[in-house]
């Protein structure tokens, strides 16, 4: 469910009330968890953005992926152990989520947003069969 489904408009003269609409409540499943590269970023971030202040975002990134290539071998690993945590913690909330509410892929309701060439090529296959032509 989008947020734009969250809430109704209303009509009140010339101007619009938005009304709380109830949702349905589902659990989410756990996020995936960073790479050692995002680990990086999350940490540096700050530090990169107020020395640089006028580069935009896509500049950002790319100095601080040159201070990942660059970084030592101690320091990488670090990031490498804090990304094998994650990833770990996350293969258990995942199992515990799976065991309490189904697979992930099928317990949330699909909505369009994340789809494949090929789930879009089937699902139009499906809707518009093309029949085949005869030759006479």
């Amino acid at each position: 469910m989008c947020i734009r489904d969250r809430y109704q408009r209303r009509v009140h003269g010339d101007t619009y009330q938005l009304k709380f609409k109830k949702m349905n409540h589902h659990v989410l499943p756990p996020k995936r968890p960073l790479s050692a590269f995002f680990q990086f970023k999350k940490d540096v971030y700050d530090e990169v953005k107020s020395h640089n202040p006028d580069l935009k975002i896509t500049e950002l990134i790319k100095v601080i992926a040159e201070m990942w290539k660059d970084l030592d071998e101690a320091t990488r690993k670090k990031y490498d152990d804090i990304a094998q945590e994650a990833k770990e913690k996350y293969r258990l909330e995942k199992q515990e989520y799976e065991e309490k509410y189904g697979n992930i892929q099928s317990s949330m309701p699909f909505d369009g947003l994340f789809v494949t060439k090929a789930m879009a090529k089937e699902t139009i296959a499906k809707e518009n069969p093309v029949e085949e032509e005869r030759e006479d």
